[in-house]
């Protein structure tokens, strides 16, 4: 992937199908990206929540998260949104 931009990566990964017949659901990556961003979590296996919403962290796994981030429930509009500077 040396030399692709951003948007080649995400699209690479978007339409990726690798594991697709060996995972109940099917591959469907879920991804929230942007330049902007000041932190990148990466994480594997998303609940059957965020495999239908494509929407990582919006169940009881994504509370602990910012829980443990220090975010409270309140926040959340923040910790999704791709808009930060």
């Amino acid at each position: 992937m040396a030399g692709e931009g951003l948007s080649d990566v995400v699209e690479a990964v978007r339409t990726c199908r690798l594991c697709h017949s060996i995972l109940p659901l099917g591959a469907r990556p879920v991804l929230r990206v942007s330049t902007m961003a000041k932190l990148l979590v990466i994480y594997q296996a998303p609940g059957t929540r965020a495999h239908a919403r494509l929407l990582p962290f919006n169940d009881a796994s994504g509370d602990r998260l910012r829980a443990w981030m220090g975010i409270g429930l309140l926040a959340a509009a923040i910790f999704f949104t791709t808009k930060h500077a």
